[in-house]
């Protein structure tokens, strides 16, 4: 957790603008995931966005990373792309998350921290991405999904 707040602060103290995305590819273990982003201005690929709004984790697979600090829930951690990808199926399963929407995103280099609310029927959830983009491979690096209290 430390580690993720100190690059929080890096990132936003940067202060660097966002770009629009171009077409990119990513490559996972067995499959390969092409997203064309050019009808859009943010650096994550509309289907994480879409994951994250249906609450699909498995959808989530070939962007994380093979390893991932993740924190959801009463489950913090580093976890394996698999075992993340069960904890975030139990977690959504139980909130039913209903919308996704970018709040915020910041640039460096190849990495992207966005900050964005995920909707549910009962709660809304602040989420936290930090991601890394190189020779056009996606990868989420750590995720944070908090109840927000407001």
């Amino acid at each position: 957790m430390r580690n993720f707040l100190s690059l929080l602060y890096i990132v936003i103290s940067i202060g660097t603008g966002v770009e629009s995305a171009a077409q990119q590819t990513h490559a996972s273990d067995a499959d390969t995931v092409q997203t064309d982003t050019a009808a859009w201005t943010h650096d994550v690929p509309q289907v994480v966005c879409e994951a994250l709004s249906a609450g699909e984790s498995d959808k989530l697979s070939g962007y994380i990373h093979s390893s991932i600090e993740l924190t959801v829930g009463n489950k913090s951690g580093i976890f394996s792309n698999k075992q993340a990808l069960v904890i975030l199926g139990d977690f959504f399963a139980g909130i039913s998350p209903s919308g996704f929407e970018i709040v915020h995103e910041r640039r460096l280099d190849t990495s992207t921290l966005t900050i964005g609310t995920m909707y549910s029927p009962a709660d809304n959830y602040r989420v936290y991405l930090l991601t890394s983009n190189q020779n056009n491979i996606y990868n989420i690096q750590q995720l944070r999904i908090e109840k927000q209290d407001d």
